[in-house]
């Protein structure tokens, strides 16, 4: 099971959006505790504590940043679904004729040496000045670059859904580890729950 925060829509401020993050993250956690506890997994909780548990970085939550391929009815590829609608043929700069063209001898380089893919496979915490100070870099991985690009101009923007949401998530995770150490603690020692 997964949810998903809404992505903004192009061309559209929302004024109170950050309100309704704040919100949304309260409720993804309080599912996402009632989902573990019934033994479901929930994706976007456990992109962050996967990580957590594990002691690893998580490097980009969005599989446009060097991980899929989107390719429209038309042929045309692109890194991300979501920039379908914005219609500016940015995009899509690529052609699945022009790739077959070259017969056995295509490869993946053909696609991301094209500036647009190399530098949305260079999208994620590490390489964004502002994430550099940030408490949540190492399970946030650096949300939607559509997302970034549709509200603040550029995909090297934060995600502004994502980044409050990291933070919050982390503090959730740090404070529900202490509480589970507590418990096996008191278990150890043998006492009641």
């Amino acid at each position: 099971m997964g949810f998903n925060l809404l992505l903004p829509q192009a061309g559209k401020r929302r004024t109170h959006a950050k309100f309704e993050h704040v919100g949304a993250v309260q409720q993804l956690i309080r599912a996402f505790e009632r989902l573990r506890a019934a033994g479901i997994y929930e994706d976007r909780m456990m992109r962050r504590v996967r990580p957590f548990m594990a002691r690893q970085f998580h490097c980009k939550d969005c599989m446009g940043v060097g991980g899929q391929l989107v390719v429209t009815p038309s042929g045309r590829i692109g890194p991300c679904q979501a920039t379908l609608g914005l219609n500016d043929g940015r995009h899509f700069p690529l052609d699945v004729r022009t790739l077959a063209e070259k017969g056995d001898d295509v490869s993946a380089s053909d696609v991301y040496q094209h500036p647009l893919f190399a530098e949305w496979c260079q999208r994620f915490p590490l390489n964004m000045r502002q994430c550099a100070d940030c408490v949540a870099i190492s399970v946030c991985g650096g949300g939607c670059p559509y997302a970034a690009q549709v509200s603040s101009g550029s995909i090297w923007e934060i995600d502004e859904r994502v980044c409050p949401q990291a933070k919050d998530v982390l503090g959730w995770m740090i404070w529900d580890t202490f509480k589970n150490m507590q418990r096996e603690s008191a278990t150890a020692q043998g006492e009641p729950r």
